[in-house]
């Protein structure tokens, strides 16, 4: 019985550890296993302000409320 409850201690401190580096220390690139979801985290935690490059002039509120079949635009 003694070394059950060692051994719930030893697991509850480490998970409290876990929680606190993770939630210090989290890389841009997320925790992923994968390539692609690292790059998926990558991009979604981007701090860069954009810039005016980034933004398609063509998109406005009157050419997404124009009535009619969204497929071809």
């Amino acid at each position: 019985m003694k070394q059950i409850g060692r051994f719930i201690l030893i697991a509850l401190t480490l998970c409290i550890i876990l929680f606190v580096v993770l939630r210090n220390y989290c890389p841009t690139s997320g925790l992923a296993l994968t390539g692609r979801r690292s790059e998926f985290h990558r991009q979604k935690n981007r701090t860069a302000l954009p810039q005016p490059s980034d933004f398609d002039g063509r998109v406005t509120l009157e050419t997404f409320l124009q009535p009619g079949d969204d497929q071809s635009r």
